[in-house]
């Protein structure tokens, strides 16, 4: 054989070897992209009565923190990303002063206050399927003393803000339901009132209920809700299908430990609940996760975990683990990020006591992917 085909070969096998490698690492990558998300914490440095909260990107596969934001006496809250990845939004708040910011992956944001009202962070800002518009919230005080919701949407891209619709305030919660309609309740002549409105305020259905509601949540694509009541004691769980109008008893527990249900998701894919239960016992306080199916069989319980308090709790976009925030009331108020892996129970702690009082109401934003 020539010294020209033994070189050729020699490339040829060579190149085939880098082929293989680069196939192998790119499989293994595909299969483990990680979990990315974006949290609100005090920086690292700062007392934890400073009025300052940076956002921080934390991604699974190198398990460090790195900021997103430096802050310097800005509370930079309510992190959500657009559907597509590409908009970062959230809140930036100061003495005095509430906006509404956006930015495009890494560049700088762009902030903008309510043209009406003050922006109410009570209501989470929160993408449109498939647009760059955010919807957020203001609070306006009528001059007979009365409040409103103001809704209003920011194309992230030209920063227009166009006002949605204005609804009483006695509402007592609202949340996006299928990127089309704003559901809400609120109670009434002992009764639970649950309406769904359109983006032009319209009523396109309201639902009476006979029991009141301690927890509120809506499926993904709009078509049902899941509440919680907790009257006397006894746990129920129950599950409204809007489109045949019925109501079904999901969950009962007549004899439970735990002392109340402090958060309550739902599942992207629909078919998973979690909630915390929330534990007094003569030895102290302490709480778990639970998650359930839509008939109210228990799939996961966790441990006991040892926090004052949690967060919402968000899912991640599989349907597969949840993030939520601890906190601790010692003698400074602490807070951690919480990861835990719903099928396996195996929980992460991000950012060990990094994050301060700011964070008691501020859950995590997963990355879309």
């Amino acid at each position: 054989m020539t010294p020209f085909r033994l070189l050729f070969r020699w490339i040829a096998l060579t190149f085939a070897a880098v082929c293989l490698v680069l196939v192998g690492v790119l499989g293994v990558a595909r299969k483990n992209d990680g979990w990315k998300l974006v949290i609100s914490g005090t920086p690292l440095g700062y007392r934890l009565t400073d009025y300052a909260s940076d956002l921080y990107w934390f991604d699974s596969n190198f398990g460090r923190l790195a900021n997103l934001t430096r802050s310097q006496h800005e509370l930079e809250i309510l992190p959500t990303w657009s559907f597509n990845g590409n908009w970062l939004g959230y809140v930036s708040q100061v003495p005095g002063a509430i906006s509404i910011c956006v930015r495009f992956r890494m560049s700088d944001a762009t902030c903008f206050e309510s043209p009406v009202g003050q922006l109410d962070i009570a209501f989470k800002p929160q993408w449109l399927a498939n647009t760059n518009l955010m919807i957020f919230a203001s609070k306006l005080f009528a001059e007979d003393s009365s409040q409103f919701w103001i809704f209003h949407s920011l194309d992230a891209q030209t920063g227009n803000i166009q006002e949605l619709m204005r609804i009483p305030y006695h509402y007592r919660l609202i949340s996006l339901v299928n990127s089309r309609y704003l559901s809400s309740y609120y109670w009434q002549d002992n009764h639970s009132v649950v309406e769904i409105l359109d983006f032009n305020g319209q009523l396109d259905r309201q639902v009476v209920l006979e029991h009141p509601i301690f927890n509120f949540v809506s499926s993904s694509d709009g078509s049902s809700f899941i509440t919680t009541n907790y009257e006397n004691e006894v746990l129920e769980i129950y599950l409204y299908d809007i489109s045949s109008d019925t109501e079904e008893l999901i969950y009962r527990d007549s004899e439970p430990s735990f002392e109340t249900v402090s958060s309550l998701a739902w599942s992207p894919d629909g078919t998973r609940l979690a909630f915390t239960a929330n534990y007094e016992v003569n030895t102290g306080r302490f709480n778990k996760i639970f998650v359930i199916d839509t008939v109210g069989r228990i799939l996961f319980e966790s441990g006991e975990y040892e926090f004052h308090e949690a967060s919402v709790i968000v899912w991640s976009p599989d349907s597969l683990q949840i993030a939520f925030t601890e906190i601790f009331n010692g003698e400074t108020w602490q807070a951690n990020i919480i990861m835990l892996d719903t099928t396996t129970g195996h929980t992460w702690k991000i950012g060990e006591n990094i994050f301060g009082q700011s964070n008691w109401y501020n859950p995590p934003a997963w990355y879309p992917q």
